[in-house]
Protein backbone atom coordinates (compact mmCIF):
# COMPACT_ATOMS: atom_id res chain seq x y z
CA UNK A 1 0.00 0.00 0.00
CA UNK A 2 3.04 2.49 0.35
CA UNK A 3 4.06 1.29 -3.34
CA UNK A 4 0.39 2.95 -4.20
CA UNK A 5 0.10 5.70 -1.82
CA UNK A 6 3.47 7.44 -3.18
CA UNK A 7 2.66 6.81 -6.52
CA UNK A 8 -0.66 8.67 -6.12
CA UNK A 9 0.80 11.62 -3.78
CA UNK A 10 3.69 12.29 -6.76
CA UNK A 11 0.82 12.82 -8.80
CA UNK A 12 -0.94 14.85 -7.10
CA UNK A 13 -4.31 13.79 -7.62
CA UNK A 14 -7.14 13.31 -4.50
CA UNK A 15 -7.50 10.78 -2.71
CA UNK A 16 -8.54 8.66 0.71
CA UNK A 17 -7.07 5.56 2.41
CA UNK A 18 -10.44 4.51 4.43
CA UNK A 19 -9.92 2.11 7.49
CA UNK A 20 -11.67 -0.52 7.64
CA UNK A 21 -13.70 -2.38 10.66
CA UNK A 22 -11.30 -5.45 11.49
CA UNK A 23 -14.62 -7.90 11.96
CA UNK A 24 -15.78 -6.61 8.21
CA UNK A 25 -15.93 -9.55 5.52
CA UNK A 26 -14.42 -9.34 2.84
CA UNK A 27 -17.01 -9.17 0.26
CA UNK A 28 -17.92 -6.13 -2.08
CA UNK A 29 -21.39 -5.88 -0.90
CA UNK A 30 -20.08 -5.36 3.10
CA UNK A 31 -17.81 -3.10 2.63
CA UNK A 32 -20.33 -0.59 0.27
CA UNK A 33 -22.79 -0.66 2.79
CA UNK A 34 -19.95 0.44 5.55
CA UNK A 35 -19.36 3.35 3.12
CA UNK A 36 -23.25 4.07 2.35
CA UNK A 37 -23.12 4.14 -1.26
CA UNK A 38 -24.65 1.81 -4.20
CA UNK A 39 -22.28 -1.16 -5.57
CA UNK A 40 -22.25 0.70 -8.40
CA UNK A 41 -19.63 2.65 -6.83
CA UNK A 42 -17.19 -0.26 -6.24
CA UNK A 43 -14.36 -1.33 -8.53
CA UNK A 44 -13.56 -4.90 -7.97
CA UNK A 45 -10.29 -5.43 -9.84
CA UNK A 46 -10.29 -8.87 -11.46
CA UNK A 47 -6.70 -10.46 -12.46
CA UNK A 48 -6.95 -13.08 -15.44
CA UNK A 49 -4.34 -15.69 -17.52
CA UNK A 50 -4.32 -15.25 -21.18
CA UNK A 51 -1.55 -17.21 -23.25
CA UNK A 52 -0.13 -13.84 -23.66
CA UNK A 53 0.15 -13.46 -19.81
CA UNK A 54 -2.01 -11.93 -17.14
CA UNK A 55 -3.69 -8.93 -17.20
CA UNK A 56 -6.17 -6.71 -14.88
CA UNK A 57 -10.19 -6.42 -15.53
CA UNK A 58 -11.34 -3.07 -13.63
CA UNK A 59 -15.12 -2.88 -13.73
CA UNK A 60 -17.83 -1.67 -11.70
CA UNK A 61 -19.60 -4.00 -9.47
CA UNK A 62 -22.97 -3.81 -10.36
CA UNK A 63 -21.41 -5.11 -13.89
CA UNK A 64 -20.27 -8.58 -15.37
CA UNK A 65 -17.48 -9.16 -18.07
CA UNK A 66 -18.64 -10.05 -20.90
CA UNK A 67 -15.93 -12.67 -21.63
CA UNK A 68 -15.91 -12.96 -25.42
CA UNK A 69 -16.06 -8.75 -25.71
CA UNK A 70 -12.86 -9.07 -23.07
CA UNK A 71 -11.23 -11.68 -25.30
CA UNK A 72 -11.55 -9.62 -28.64
CA UNK A 73 -10.52 -6.38 -26.79
CA UNK A 74 -7.20 -8.45 -25.45
CA UNK A 75 -6.60 -10.33 -28.80
CA UNK A 76 -6.55 -13.74 -27.02
CA UNK A 77 -8.12 -17.25 -27.08
CA UNK A 78 -8.44 -18.06 -24.09
CA UNK A 79 -9.58 -16.21 -20.36
CA UNK A 80 -9.67 -17.36 -16.84
CA UNK A 81 -8.98 -16.57 -13.38
CA UNK A 82 -5.94 -15.79 -12.09
CA UNK A 83 -5.09 -18.73 -9.02
CA UNK A 84 -3.37 -17.62 -5.43
CA UNK A 85 -0.46 -19.12 -6.40
CA UNK A 86 -0.36 -16.66 -9.57
CA UNK A 87 -1.56 -13.55 -7.99
CA UNK A 88 1.20 -14.14 -4.75
CA UNK A 89 3.93 -14.44 -7.80
CA UNK A 90 2.99 -10.89 -8.41
CA UNK A 91 2.81 -9.44 -5.03
CA UNK A 92 -1.28 -9.74 -5.05
CA UNK A 93 -3.95 -11.24 -2.65
CA UNK A 94 -6.90 -12.78 -3.73
CA UNK A 95 -10.63 -10.12 -3.21
CA UNK A 96 -7.90 -7.27 -2.60
CA UNK A 97 -6.23 -6.10 -5.86
CA UNK A 98 -5.29 -2.74 -5.94
CA UNK A 99 -5.90 -0.75 -9.09
CA UNK A 100 -1.71 -0.18 -9.27
CA UNK A 101 1.23 -0.44 -7.82
CA UNK A 102 2.51 -3.47 -10.30
CA UNK A 103 3.68 -4.45 -13.87
CA UNK A 104 0.37 -6.49 -14.87
CA UNK A 105 -1.55 -4.91 -17.97
CA UNK A 106 -4.65 -2.67 -17.12
CA UNK A 107 -7.54 -2.71 -19.07
CA UNK A 108 -10.16 -0.17 -17.75
CA UNK A 109 -14.28 -0.82 -18.31
CA UNK A 110 -15.95 2.56 -19.67
CA UNK A 111 -18.55 2.48 -17.58
CA UNK A 112 -16.16 2.95 -14.42
CA UNK A 113 -15.77 6.98 -16.11
CA UNK A 114 -19.42 7.23 -15.54
CA UNK A 115 -18.89 7.86 -11.56
CA UNK A 116 -17.12 10.58 -10.16
CA UNK A 117 -15.74 8.43 -7.35
CA UNK A 118 -15.03 4.87 -7.34
CA UNK A 119 -13.98 3.09 -3.85
CA UNK A 120 -11.61 0.22 -4.61
CA UNK A 121 -8.86 -2.62 -3.40
CA UNK A 122 -5.38 -1.26 -1.83
CA UNK A 123 -3.94 -4.86 -1.27
CA UNK A 124 -4.56 -4.58 2.17
CA UNK A 125 -7.26 -6.48 4.05
CA UNK A 126 -8.75 -3.52 6.14
CA UNK A 127 -8.20 -0.41 3.95
CA UNK A 128 -10.11 1.11 0.68
CA UNK A 129 -9.43 3.62 -1.76
CA UNK A 130 -11.62 6.42 -2.66
CA UNK A 131 -10.48 8.60 -5.61
CA UNK A 132 -11.90 9.68 -8.90
CA UNK A 133 -11.49 7.19 -11.83
CA UNK A 134 -10.67 9.70 -14.48
CA UNK A 135 -7.88 10.64 -12.44
CA UNK A 136 -6.76 6.99 -11.66
CA UNK A 137 -6.98 6.11 -15.30
CA UNK A 138 -3.93 9.02 -16.07
CA UNK A 139 -1.84 6.98 -13.01
CA UNK A 140 -2.03 3.30 -13.55
CA UNK A 141 -2.54 3.93 -17.61
CA UNK A 142 -5.09 1.45 -17.66
CA UNK A 143 -6.47 1.10 -21.27
CA UNK A 144 -10.09 1.87 -21.78
CA UNK A 145 -12.57 -0.57 -22.91
CA UNK A 146 -16.29 -2.10 -23.25
CA UNK A 147 -16.58 -5.56 -21.96
CA UNK A 148 -19.23 -5.60 -19.75
CA UNK A 149 -22.97 -5.70 -19.64
CA UNK A 150 -25.25 -4.59 -16.79
CA UNK A 151 -25.90 -7.35 -14.52
CA UNK A 152 -28.93 -9.02 -14.80
CA UNK A 153 -28.75 -10.77 -11.15
CA UNK A 154 -27.31 -7.81 -9.37
CA UNK A 155 -29.56 -7.42 -6.11
CA UNK A 156 -32.00 -10.64 -7.23
CA UNK A 157 -31.85 -13.59 -4.49
CA UNK A 158 -29.85 -16.98 -5.58
CA UNK A 159 -30.83 -20.56 -5.65
CA UNK A 160 -29.10 -23.70 -6.57
CA UNK A 161 -30.61 -26.56 -8.30
CA UNK A 162 -29.38 -29.58 -10.56
CA UNK A 163 -29.84 -33.36 -11.46
CA UNK A 164 -27.35 -36.60 -10.77
CA UNK A 165 -26.08 -37.45 -15.25
CA UNK A 166 -27.32 -40.79 -14.97
CA UNK A 167 -29.08 -40.79 -18.46
CA UNK A 168 -31.44 -38.37 -20.74
CA UNK A 169 -34.14 -36.58 -18.97
CA UNK A 170 -37.95 -37.42 -19.45
CA UNK A 171 -41.33 -36.02 -19.24
CA UNK A 172 -41.31 -36.81 -15.36
CA UNK A 173 -38.81 -34.41 -15.22
CA UNK A 174 -39.86 -31.61 -17.38
CA UNK A 175 -42.91 -31.68 -15.05
CA UNK A 176 -41.27 -32.12 -11.74
CA UNK A 177 -38.48 -29.59 -12.30
CA UNK A 178 -37.49 -28.30 -15.76
CA UNK A 179 -40.43 -26.59 -16.39
CA UNK A 180 -40.31 -24.59 -13.07
CA UNK A 181 -36.78 -23.54 -13.98
CA UNK A 182 -37.40 -22.24 -16.80
CA UNK A 183 -39.49 -19.78 -15.06
CA UNK A 184 -37.40 -19.24 -12.00
CA UNK A 185 -34.45 -18.12 -14.08
CA UNK A 186 -36.34 -15.02 -15.15
CA UNK A 187 -36.58 -14.32 -11.15
CA UNK A 188 -33.38 -15.57 -9.72
CA UNK A 189 -29.75 -15.75 -10.04
CA UNK A 190 -29.98 -19.41 -11.29
CA UNK A 191 -27.02 -22.01 -10.55
CA UNK A 192 -27.70 -25.10 -12.18
CA UNK A 193 -25.36 -28.11 -11.01
CA UNK A 194 -24.48 -31.23 -13.21
CA UNK A 195 -23.85 -33.38 -9.96
CA UNK A 196 -21.75 -36.24 -11.38
CA UNK A 197 -19.99 -36.56 -7.86
CA UNK A 198 -23.11 -37.67 -6.38
CA UNK A 199 -23.90 -40.04 -9.22
CA UNK A 200 -20.68 -42.21 -7.55
CA UNK A 201 -23.28 -42.70 -4.28
CA UNK A 202 -24.81 -45.47 -6.34
CA UNK A 203 -23.19 -46.31 -9.51
CA UNK A 204 -19.10 -45.99 -8.66
CA UNK A 205 -18.49 -49.20 -11.20
CA UNK A 206 -16.20 -48.38 -14.17
CA UNK A 207 -19.13 -49.39 -16.48
CA UNK A 208 -21.19 -46.29 -14.77
CA UNK A 209 -18.07 -44.01 -14.88
CA UNK A 210 -17.50 -44.69 -18.57
CA UNK A 211 -21.02 -43.21 -19.28
CA UNK A 212 -20.66 -40.06 -17.53
CA UNK A 213 -19.06 -37.80 -19.98
CA UNK A 214 -21.98 -38.49 -22.58
CA UNK A 215 -24.45 -38.27 -19.93
CA UNK A 216 -23.58 -34.77 -18.58
CA UNK A 217 -23.38 -34.20 -22.06
CA UNK A 218 -26.55 -35.33 -22.99
CA UNK A 219 -28.22 -33.57 -19.64
CA UNK A 220 -27.01 -30.01 -20.83
CA UNK A 221 -28.96 -30.78 -23.93
CA UNK A 222 -32.24 -31.85 -22.40
CA UNK A 223 -31.51 -28.11 -20.00
CA UNK A 224 -31.25 -26.15 -23.05
CA UNK A 225 -34.18 -27.74 -25.20
CA UNK A 226 -36.45 -26.56 -23.06
CA UNK A 227 -35.57 -23.47 -22.57
CA UNK A 228 -32.71 -23.10 -19.91
CA UNK A 229 -30.97 -19.87 -21.20
CA UNK A 230 -27.17 -20.21 -20.66
CA UNK A 231 -26.86 -16.79 -20.64
CA UNK A 232 -29.28 -16.67 -17.34
CA UNK A 233 -28.27 -19.40 -15.48
CA UNK A 234 -25.05 -20.66 -14.63
CA UNK A 235 -24.28 -24.44 -15.65
CA UNK A 236 -21.71 -26.04 -14.15
CA UNK A 237 -19.78 -29.39 -13.28
CA UNK A 238 -19.71 -30.57 -10.06
CA UNK A 239 -16.49 -32.24 -9.87
CA UNK A 240 -14.77 -29.72 -11.66
CA UNK A 241 -15.18 -27.41 -8.08
CA UNK A 242 -12.48 -28.90 -5.92
CA UNK A 243 -13.09 -26.36 -3.64
CA UNK A 244 -16.53 -28.52 -2.78
CA UNK A 245 -15.04 -31.17 -1.72
CA UNK A 246 -13.30 -29.50 0.59
CA UNK A 247 -16.27 -27.62 2.41
CA UNK A 248 -17.61 -31.29 2.37
CA UNK A 249 -14.80 -32.43 4.51
CA UNK A 250 -15.20 -29.32 6.88
CA UNK A 251 -18.93 -29.55 7.02
CA UNK A 252 -18.80 -33.50 7.90
CA UNK A 253 -16.81 -32.70 10.67
CA UNK A 254 -20.13 -30.82 12.23
CA UNK A 255 -22.27 -33.40 11.21
CA UNK A 256 -22.66 -37.41 13.70
CA UNK A 257 -23.11 -40.38 11.94
CA UNK A 258 -26.59 -40.86 13.43
CA UNK A 259 -27.97 -37.81 12.01
CA UNK A 260 -27.07 -38.71 8.50
CA UNK A 261 -28.65 -42.17 9.19
CA UNK A 262 -31.79 -40.88 9.68
CA UNK A 263 -32.37 -39.81 6.71
CA UNK A 264 -35.84 -41.07 5.44
CA UNK A 265 -34.22 -41.18 2.01
CA UNK A 266 -31.56 -43.29 2.69
CA UNK A 267 -33.16 -46.71 2.99
CA UNK A 268 -35.38 -45.60 -0.35
CA UNK A 269 -32.05 -44.94 -2.27
CA UNK A 270 -30.26 -48.04 -0.97
CA UNK A 271 -33.57 -50.42 -2.01
CA UNK A 272 -33.33 -48.45 -5.45
CA UNK A 273 -30.10 -49.02 -6.33
CA UNK A 274 -30.23 -52.50 -4.68
CA UNK A 275 -27.65 -51.53 -2.51
CA UNK A 276 -27.25 -53.52 1.42
CA UNK A 277 -24.96 -51.52 3.07
CA UNK A 278 -24.26 -47.77 2.17
CA UNK A 279 -20.77 -46.62 1.44
CA UNK A 280 -19.49 -43.60 3.19
CA UNK A 281 -20.16 -41.51 -0.03
CA UNK A 282 -23.95 -42.02 -0.14
CA UNK A 283 -23.90 -41.39 3.77
CA UNK A 284 -22.92 -38.40 3.80
CA UNK A 285 -24.60 -37.77 0.60
CA UNK A 286 -26.25 -34.65 2.17
CA UNK A 287 -23.24 -33.52 3.67
CA UNK A 288 -21.84 -33.05 -0.17
CA UNK A 289 -25.42 -31.69 -1.04
CA UNK A 290 -25.00 -28.88 1.74
CA UNK A 291 -21.48 -28.09 0.20
CA UNK A 292 -22.78 -27.56 -3.36
CA UNK A 293 -25.70 -25.31 -1.84
CA UNK A 294 -23.50 -23.30 0.81
CA UNK A 295 -20.78 -22.91 -1.68
CA UNK A 296 -22.70 -21.02 -4.35
CA UNK A 297 -24.29 -18.94 -1.21
CA UNK A 298 -28.12 -19.79 -2.14
CA UNK A 299 -30.96 -17.61 -0.86
CA UNK A 300 -33.05 -20.79 -2.41
CA UNK A 301 -33.35 -24.45 -3.38
CA UNK A 302 -36.34 -25.69 -5.24
CA UNK A 303 -37.12 -29.08 -3.71
CA UNK A 304 -39.82 -31.89 -3.73
CA UNK A 305 -41.59 -31.83 -0.42
CA UNK A 306 -39.98 -35.58 -0.59
CA UNK A 307 -36.55 -33.96 -0.52
CA UNK A 308 -37.03 -31.45 2.16
CA UNK A 309 -35.26 -33.80 4.56
CA UNK A 310 -31.94 -32.95 2.79
CA UNK A 311 -32.27 -29.33 3.18
CA UNK A 312 -33.18 -29.42 6.47
CA UNK A 313 -29.21 -31.13 7.06
CA UNK A 314 -27.89 -27.81 4.74
CA UNK A 315 -29.88 -25.60 7.31
CA UNK A 316 -28.62 -27.35 10.49
CA UNK A 317 -24.71 -26.99 9.12
CA UNK A 318 -25.33 -23.45 8.35
CA UNK A 319 -26.83 -22.55 11.70
CA UNK A 320 -24.32 -24.64 13.23
CA UNK A 321 -21.04 -23.26 11.79
CA UNK A 322 -22.49 -19.42 12.36
CA UNK A 323 -23.14 -20.46 16.07
CA UNK A 324 -19.52 -21.83 16.33
CA UNK A 325 -17.42 -19.66 14.28
CA UNK A 326 -19.43 -16.53 13.42
CA UNK A 327 -22.10 -15.37 11.37
CA UNK A 328 -20.74 -16.49 7.77
CA UNK A 329 -23.12 -18.72 5.77
CA UNK A 330 -26.52 -18.14 4.62
CA UNK A 331 -29.22 -20.34 5.91
CA UNK A 332 -31.46 -21.60 2.37
CA UNK A 333 -34.97 -21.82 2.56
CA UNK A 334 -36.80 -24.74 0.61
CA UNK A 335 -38.79 -23.44 -2.80
CA UNK A 336 -41.56 -25.88 -3.39
CA UNK A 337 -42.86 -25.91 -7.17
CA UNK A 338 -46.54 -26.01 -7.39
CA UNK A 339 -47.95 -29.13 -6.73
CA UNK A 340 -48.74 -31.58 -9.72
CA UNK A 341 -49.31 -35.02 -9.16
CA UNK A 342 -46.26 -37.27 -9.82
CA UNK A 343 -46.09 -38.12 -13.59
CA UNK A 344 -46.76 -41.57 -13.08
CA UNK A 345 -44.74 -44.01 -15.84
CA UNK A 346 -46.23 -45.31 -18.95
CA UNK A 347 -46.74 -48.99 -16.97
CA UNK A 348 -48.99 -47.36 -14.75
CA UNK A 349 -47.13 -46.96 -11.90
CA UNK A 350 -47.13 -44.21 -10.01
CA UNK A 351 -43.28 -42.31 -11.10
CA UNK A 352 -41.47 -42.41 -14.21
CA UNK A 353 -38.52 -43.29 -13.67
CA UNK A 354 -35.02 -43.57 -16.11
CA UNK A 355 -33.61 -46.84 -14.11
CA UNK A 356 -37.80 -48.39 -14.47
CA UNK A 357 -37.82 -48.09 -18.23
CA UNK A 358 -41.00 -46.81 -17.45
CA UNK A 359 -40.65 -43.44 -18.98
CA UNK A 360 -40.73 -40.97 -22.50
CA UNK A 361 -38.22 -39.15 -22.79
CA UNK A 362 -37.86 -35.41 -24.12
CA UNK A 363 -35.60 -36.71 -26.62
CA UNK A 364 -37.22 -39.71 -27.73
CA UNK A 365 -38.30 -39.74 -31.30
CA UNK A 366 -42.10 -39.69 -32.91
CA UNK A 367 -42.29 -43.16 -33.57
CA UNK A 368 -40.53 -44.03 -29.74
CA UNK A 369 -43.06 -41.84 -28.25
CA UNK A 370 -45.98 -43.37 -30.32
CA UNK A 371 -45.15 -46.91 -29.40
CA UNK A 372 -44.92 -46.43 -25.76
CA UNK A 373 -48.16 -43.84 -25.59
CA UNK A 374 -50.06 -46.77 -27.76
CA UNK A 375 -48.83 -49.96 -24.53
CA UNK A 376 -49.38 -47.26 -21.70
CA UNK A 377 -51.54 -48.80 -19.24
CA UNK A 378 -55.07 -46.78 -18.46
CA UNK A 379 -58.43 -47.78 -16.67
CA UNK A 380 -58.13 -51.93 -15.87
CA UNK A 381 -61.23 -52.34 -15.19
CA UNK A 382 -62.75 -51.02 -18.54
CA UNK A 383 -62.96 -54.29 -20.32
CA UNK A 384 -65.41 -53.13 -23.02
CA UNK A 385 -65.43 -49.52 -24.87
CA UNK A 386 -68.50 -49.05 -23.65
CA UNK A 387 -67.78 -49.59 -20.25
CA UNK A 388 -67.78 -46.54 -18.43
CA UNK A 389 -64.36 -45.51 -17.58
CA UNK A 390 -62.44 -43.89 -14.58
CA UNK A 391 -60.38 -40.66 -15.16
CA UNK A 392 -59.18 -39.86 -11.90
CA UNK A 393 -55.80 -41.43 -11.64
CA UNK A 394 -55.75 -42.77 -14.86
CA UNK A 395 -51.99 -41.47 -16.79
CA UNK A 396 -53.43 -41.56 -20.06
CA UNK A 397 -55.39 -38.24 -18.80
CA UNK A 398 -52.81 -37.45 -16.46
CA UNK A 399 -50.43 -36.54 -19.99
CA UNK A 400 -53.20 -34.62 -21.27
CA UNK A 401 -53.92 -32.54 -18.21
CA UNK A 402 -50.18 -31.56 -17.92
CA UNK A 403 -49.09 -31.13 -21.86
CA UNK A 404 -52.07 -29.96 -23.75
CA UNK A 405 -52.18 -26.94 -25.02
CA UNK A 406 -54.80 -23.92 -24.70
CA UNK A 407 -56.25 -25.01 -28.15
CA UNK A 408 -55.99 -28.82 -26.72
CA UNK A 409 -58.29 -28.07 -23.44
CA UNK A 410 -61.24 -28.39 -24.61
CA UNK A 411 -61.26 -31.97 -26.30
CA UNK A 412 -59.59 -33.31 -23.82
CA UNK A 413 -62.74 -31.85 -21.74
CA UNK A 414 -64.59 -33.80 -24.27
CA UNK A 415 -62.90 -37.05 -23.86
CA UNK A 416 -63.03 -36.90 -20.12
CA UNK A 417 -66.47 -36.88 -20.32
CA UNK A 418 -67.09 -39.05 -23.51
CA UNK A 419 -64.30 -41.63 -21.39
CA UNK A 420 -66.81 -41.77 -18.32
CA UNK A 421 -69.89 -42.58 -20.32
CA UNK A 422 -67.99 -45.32 -22.45
CA UNK A 423 -68.48 -43.53 -25.85
CA UNK A 424 -64.90 -43.28 -26.69
CA UNK A 425 -62.59 -45.95 -26.83
CA UNK A 426 -58.34 -46.33 -24.96
CA UNK A 427 -57.20 -46.40 -28.74
CA UNK A 428 -58.90 -43.14 -29.81
CA UNK A 429 -57.68 -41.27 -26.33
CA UNK A 430 -54.19 -42.25 -26.49
CA UNK A 431 -54.11 -41.42 -30.49
CA UNK A 432 -55.04 -38.07 -29.52
CA UNK A 433 -52.33 -38.01 -26.69
CA UNK A 434 -49.86 -38.96 -29.70
CA UNK A 435 -50.95 -35.72 -30.88
CA UNK A 436 -50.47 -33.73 -27.99
CA UNK A 437 -46.96 -34.96 -27.11
CA UNK A 438 -46.04 -34.67 -30.43
CA UNK A 439 -47.12 -30.66 -30.66
CA UNK A 440 -45.45 -30.42 -27.26
CA UNK A 441 -41.93 -32.40 -28.02
CA UNK A 442 -41.14 -30.88 -31.92
CA UNK A 443 -39.94 -27.68 -30.58
CA UNK A 444 -37.62 -29.11 -27.79
CA UNK A 445 -36.24 -32.25 -30.61
CA UNK A 446 -35.85 -28.84 -32.68
CA UNK A 447 -33.86 -27.15 -30.43
CA UNK A 448 -32.17 -30.04 -29.20
CA UNK A 449 -30.86 -30.79 -32.46
CA UNK A 450 -29.64 -27.40 -32.51
CA UNK A 451 -27.15 -27.90 -30.12
CA UNK A 452 -26.04 -31.02 -30.66
CA UNK A 453 -24.71 -29.54 -34.34
CA UNK A 454 -22.57 -27.23 -32.35
CA UNK A 455 -21.00 -29.65 -29.59
CA UNK A 456 -18.19 -26.84 -29.27
CA UNK A 457 -20.60 -24.53 -28.05
CA UNK A 458 -21.90 -27.30 -25.20
CA UNK A 459 -18.93 -27.46 -24.12
CA UNK A 460 -17.97 -23.61 -23.72
CA UNK A 461 -21.35 -23.28 -22.16
CA UNK A 462 -20.10 -25.70 -19.65
CA UNK A 463 -16.54 -24.28 -19.18
CA UNK A 464 -17.44 -20.82 -18.56
CA UNK A 465 -20.16 -22.04 -15.93
CA UNK A 466 -17.69 -24.13 -14.47
CA UNK A 467 -15.09 -21.32 -14.49
CA UNK A 468 -18.15 -18.66 -12.78
CA UNK A 469 -19.22 -21.51 -10.13
CA UNK A 470 -15.73 -22.07 -8.91
CA UNK A 471 -14.74 -17.79 -8.34
CA UNK A 472 -18.54 -18.17 -6.08
CA UNK A 473 -16.79 -21.65 -4.68
CA UNK A 474 -13.09 -19.81 -3.96
CA UNK A 475 -14.52 -17.13 -2.30
CA UNK A 476 -16.97 -19.31 -0.07
CA UNK A 477 -13.90 -21.35 1.08
CA UNK A 478 -12.17 -18.50 1.78
CA UNK A 479 -14.76 -17.03 4.50
CA UNK A 480 -15.23 -20.34 5.97
CA UNK A 481 -11.64 -20.95 6.45
CA UNK A 482 -11.06 -17.23 7.57
CA UNK A 483 -13.92 -18.02 10.17
CA UNK A 484 -12.05 -20.83 11.64
CA UNK A 485 -8.60 -19.51 11.54
CA UNK A 486 -8.09 -21.99 9.12
CA UNK A 487 -5.95 -19.02 7.09
CA UNK A 488 -2.33 -19.52 8.39
CA UNK A 489 -0.49 -18.02 5.51
CA UNK A 490 -2.76 -14.89 5.63
CA UNK A 491 -2.07 -11.51 7.55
Amino acid sequence: MSKIKEQLEQSGIQHEFIRMPDDISLDVESHMKFHGREMKYAMPNMVFKTEKGLIVAERRADTQIDNNKLKKLLGVQRLSLASKKELEQNGLKPGIVPPLGYEIPIYMDERVLENDEIYTGTGEKFYTLKLNPKDLIKVNGATLGSFTEISDTFGKKRILTGDRPTGKLHLGHYIGSLKNRVKLQEEYETFLIVADLHTLTTKPEKKDTELLKENVTNQVLDYLSVGIDPSKVTIYIQSMIPEVTELAIIFGMLTTVPRLDRMPTLKEVMNNAQITTPSYGLLGYPVLQAADILMVRANLVPVGKDQASHLEVTKEIARDFNKTYGDTLPVPEPLFPQDFPLLPGVDGTSKMSKSAGNDIKLSDSPEEVERKVMSMYTDPSRIKVTDPGHVEGNPVFIYLDAFSGESEKGKVKSLKERYEEGTVGDVEVKKFLVEVLHNFLDPIRKKRAEYENQPELVEKILKEGTEKARVEAKKTLEEVKKAMKLNYFED
